[in-house]
């Protein structure tokens, strides 16, 4: 099927002078936060392919304040106003394409509305378009490459052998400066800050929060302060390291559902360390290049991991059933995190040739 998909581009590429390349680019990613973060680069290199086109992404309305930070991205639609129930939403979403011309329909992942566009009704589509349609779907192999090449494959086989780096991504984003706090800014620009971020999507992927206050009081003579940081869901666990280190000297700042993801992005990207375990801002601060330790329990790292250039992931001793599903664990204690002890990850700071860490 990569082959096929290989082909298929060579013959766009021989006809591109007959084909009116795209004035308009849709695409679709209403996912979660890792997902749509591990798809910015392969959007950053469809940016440099085709400068002259405007790309919009249909996306979920929560991510919507971190997308419209990108340059390359002209306009995001929140996929929740397309409607409550699935039929609406499909209406909705062909008067969206109608709206556009010359459009080029991407997606990232399999969906209903994707699956939909490919049914007998897309010949009506590309009539009133007046341009190409062009659906690719992720292809799934028994040796599964990371996320983000993965998705860079998906949209344009030959964008593999186009390099991207970090900085060029970041220095196409707006931080939200002008709403973050005066303080906290001149905090992380010039102390050693610790950012915690300790939520995740399943239980099977949550470090214990005692084992947080163990790593943060290890190292606390390296540090100047400890940011604590999460959504709603995650008040809990920060408010209970909090209080587990008043009894210390370790300058404590709770950031729980106070930040925007753009501004999260900022701390992560001028931040001394950020910890945290397998989760949607794991992604976010990879994207930021961040220097990252990512704690990993069911989840297979080799593709879903850390992929900034200063990450490092961590993992217990590998089991038989490892990797799986997350969401059940027929192993008593969740072994998967509940083994990553802290003094692995200050192993990991000695060791390091360049650490500041004694």
């Amino acid at each position: 099927m990569e082959y096929l998909l290989f082909v298929f581009e060579f013959l766009l590429d021989q006809f591109s002078k007959k084909i009116k390349l795209p004035k308009n680019i849709l695409i679709v990613r209403i996912d979660n936060l890792g997902d749509v973060c591990t798809s910015l680069p392969s959007i950053y290199l469809l940016n440099k392919k085709f400068p002259n086109a405007k790309i919009e992404i249909l996306a979920n309305e929560s991510l919507h304040k971190l997308l419209i930070g990108f340059k390359f991205i002209n306009d995001v639609f929140p996929y929740e106003k397309l409607g409550k129930t699935v039929w609406n939403k499909t209406i909705n979403f062909f008067h969206l394409l109608r709206e556009r011309r010359c459009l080029w329909l991407l997606a990232l992942r399999e969906n209903y509305l994707l699956f939909l566009t490919s049914l007998p009704f897309i010949f009506r589509f590309r009539r009133f378009s007046r341009g190409s349609t062009r659906i690719l779907y992720k292809f799934h192999r028994i040796k599964q490459p990371h996320e983000v090449d993965s998705c860079i494959k998906t949209l344009f086989p030959s964008l593999a052998k186009v390099s991207w780096n970090h900085q060029g991504i970041i220095s196409y984003f707006n931080f939200d400066l002008e709403n973050m706090d005066c303080n906290l800014k001149k905090i992380i620009t010039s102390k050693k800050c610790l950012l915690i971020l300790p939520g995740a999507g399943w239980i099977y992927r949550k470090w214990p929060r005692d084992y947080f206050v163990s790593f943060i009081r290890l190292i606390s003579a390296q540090i100047d302060y400890c940011l604590l940081a999460g959504d709603i869901e995650d008040r809990e666990d920060c408010n209970y390291i909090q209080n587990k280190l008043k009894s210390t000297n370790i300058k404590v700042i709770n950031l729980v559902n106070k930040l925007n993801l753009r501004q999260l992005a900022y701390l992560m990207h001028m931040g001394w360390l950020v910890l945290c375990n397998d989760s949607g801002p794991m992604h976010l601060a990879s994207l930021f290049n961040a220097r990252l330790f990512a704690l990993f329990g069911p989840q297979d790292p080799r593709r879903f991991g850390p992929w900034s250039t200063r990450s490092h992931y961590f993992l217990a001793p590998t089991r038989e059933c490892w990797p799986c599903k997350q969401k059940e664990c027929k192993t008593p204690n969740n072994p998967c995190i509940y083994d990553i002890k802290p003094e692995m990850l200050i192993n990991k700071f000695k060791n390091e040739n360049n650490s500041d860490i004694s």
